[in-house]
């Protein structure tokens, strides 16, 4: 092939290679028999055990898969992994702010990070974060994700205990509203902002849907309720109080009938539905404009 693409190349010009290969492999190759063989098992002691022969030393990121095994064994060992049905993931990423940042990982733990890989590994260190008590390898693993000097203590959004003046308190959410919810035995009255329920919220199934926790629970007429709401509309605000009412209610387990709690349990959940964005170049969010040939 060499011959019919250059014919100009000459033969004898191809011969000392070719006789290079032709050489005994004694000639090429002086064995050394003074230099003693290691035995196979001499040559595995000299390996690092935890790097080579760990899985993600072959992986394109092996810092990275080494961390994610490390939490997936702890998660698997201490406890299981949330159904996807009751524990809802996309909101677990964002639980905690505390968690160093992408570029602050990548530089301090040797970890080439995407979005993806972030997502992924803040979700596993959050499920930990709430299982952190079960054993000391679990605060001792968390540590090196933890932005120095900073507490990474989950804040709840229910306070089990009343203060000092036997409040109960929660927060909640709906759409764009946040609401602030303090709860103390009386005879029934709610205000929010400062003002009467009735006229802070003028129409009626918004007045129906903030007194339904006590309804289910049948405690109604048994707690007065100070409330503070502020962003998103009207809907928004009743369903983020609604939400904050059912919370700070959990609180009074010990009076409350078990099938009211049941139904008040059902009740605490944020609904994180929103309204989607306009798209540009289309009337609304889905709606598209009529196609015109010409």
């Amino acid at each position: 092939m060499l011959l019919r693409r250059n014919p100009l190349v000459r033969l004898p010009s191809l011969l000392p290679s070719i006789n290079h290969f032709s050489r005994p492999l004694s000639q090429l190759r002086q064995f050394d028999e003074s230099r003693p063989v290691k035995p196979y098992d001499s040559l595995l002691g000299t390996l690092n055990t935890e790097t080579e022969l760990d899985p993600a030393y072959f992986t394109g990121d092996p810092e990275f898969f080494k961390a994610l095994k490390k939490a997936s064994m702890l998660i698997k060992q201490f406890g299981e992994m949330p159904d996807q049905k009751t524990y809802n993931l996309n909101s677990v990423a964002k639980r905690s702010k505390n968690w160093l940042t992408e570029k602050e990982m990548s530089s301090r733990l040797n970890i080439g990070f995407t979005v993806g890989k972030y997502t992924k590994l803040t979700r596993m260190l959050n499920i930990l974060q709430e299982m952190k008590d079960r054993h000391d390898s679990i605060p001792q693993f968390l540590e090196q994700f933890i932005t120095p000097g900073a507490n990474n203590d989950k804040y709840s959004a229910i306070s089990l205990k009343p203060d000092e003046h036997g409040r109960m308190f929660a927060i909640a959410s709906r759409k764009t509203a946040k609401a602030q919810v303090w709860l103390i035995e009386g005879d029934g009255q709610i205000y929010v902002n400062g003002k009467h329920m009735a006229l802070y919220f003028p129409l009626e199934y918004l007045r129906e849907q903030i007194v339904q926790p006590f309804e289910v629970s049948q405690t109604l007429g048994k707690f007065n309720v100070w409330a503070l709401v502020g962003g998103g509309g009207v809907a928004g605000q009743a369903g983020a109080v609604t939400v904050a009412i059912a919370r700070a209610l959990m609180g009074h387990q010990k009076i409350l009938d078990p099938k009211g709690l049941t139904a008040l349990q059902a009740m605490t959940k944020i609904d994180r539905r929103q309204v989607e964005r306009k798209k540009p170049g289309q009337p609304k969010a889905r709606k598209k404009n009529t196609w015109v040939r010409r």
